[in-house]
């Protein structure tokens, strides 16, 4: 696949990829899905040596001298949400002064190692298509993500039958990105059924909910729209702002309408959104639908998707 801003596959590359793969022998079934979508595509992260490398929050710090991490989380919460308005802690975990910078949007594992991509260079000569001999002086080089990359992403099915419907369950090949018809971006593809997905989810939830009270905490894992965070916010939880890991303009094409997507301006993956908790437990639940389905109007094309953070 051919190298561009990300190391990952965004929720659009994913829908795209999948819907694409099954338009030329359920075109009808595609068609419904995009007029009326019932899956939402997450990001499929890289995965190396069984670790899932995913963006990292504003505040973990990384030394410019040592390369020790620090991970201020616990502190930004301690400090009630006061601290991290872009000022890096003074020292690091080893006493270096004025020397960290923030890691945010970086993609990390569990123990704050950077994923590092591995590339090759292709080569391609541009092809005459009058006298079908190469064309003088059209030679090009792409960079292109290694073979055996893997990646492992999240398809949540709110209709239980739309992946079986689309023939998309099992393994199958899709096409990545652009340069397919140079034989770039091909890659196999595995669904397959998660039954306790929403009962991990929902354990994962009021564990962090327990750890940092009386806050919740949510992180991007896609382009996000703030608005539609502070908006749809329910009973029992209030507004305490966002913490942002960068922006990201959201756009593209649409091979099914043949129009340009609308251009959105978002919050970088990585960003933090904070809310505090009130009484009862109401609001529980839009946390775990949030975790799992986005916030609409676009999650189905992979925005507007968070997990719950916890120290």
């Amino acid at each position: 696949m051919i190298r561009n801003e990300e190391v990952y596959l965004s929720g659009a590359t994913v829908r795209g990829a999948l819907l694409t793969a099954a338009i030329s022998q359920r075109r009808d079934q595609v068609s419904e899905e995009v007029d009326r979508p019932h899956l939402v595509f997450h990001p499929a992260f890289p995965i190396k040596n069984g670790s899932v490398f995913k963006p990292a929050h504003p505040f973990i710090y990384k030394c410019k001298v040592c390369g020790e991490v620090r991970d201020c989380l616990a502190d930004f919460l301690r400090d009630d949400l006061k601290i991290g308005r872009g000022v890096p802690p003074r020292l690091c975990p080893r006493g270096h002064i004025n020397t960290l910078k923030s890691l945010q949007g970086k993609l990390l594992d569990e123990r704050f190692q950077e994923y590092e991509p591995a590339f090759t260079r292709v080569e391609a000569v541009g092809m005459n298509k009058i006298f079908k001999t190469s064309e003088i002086g059209m030679v090009f080089s792409y960079t292109c993500l290694a073979p055996g990359t893997r990646f492992r992403g999240t398809v949540v099915d709110l209709s239980g039958t739309r992946l079986d419907v689309l023939g998309l369950t099992g393994e199958r090949e899709v096409r990545l990105g652009r340069g397919s018809s140079r034989g770039l971006g091909y890659a196999f593809v595995r669904v397959k059924e998660e039954p306790d997905y929403l009962k991990r989810l929902e354990q994962a939830v009021q564990l962090s909910i327990e750890k940092t009270r009386p806050y919740i905490l949510l992180k991007a894992v896609a382009p996000t729209l703030l608005p539609a965070l502070d908006a749809s916010k329910p009973e029992g939880l209030e507004w305490q702002g966002a913490w942002l890991a960068g922006e990201k303009r959201f756009s593209g094409f649409s091979l099914s309408t043949n129009r340009p997507k609308a251009s959105l301006r978002c919050a970088a993956p990585g960003s933090l959104v904070a809310y505090r908790v009130g009484t009862g437990d109401s609001w529980v639940r839009w946390v775990v639908d949030t975790c799992s389905l986005g916030l609409g109007p676009f999650n189905h094309l992979g925005l507007n998707l968070l997990e719950v953070m916890g120290p």
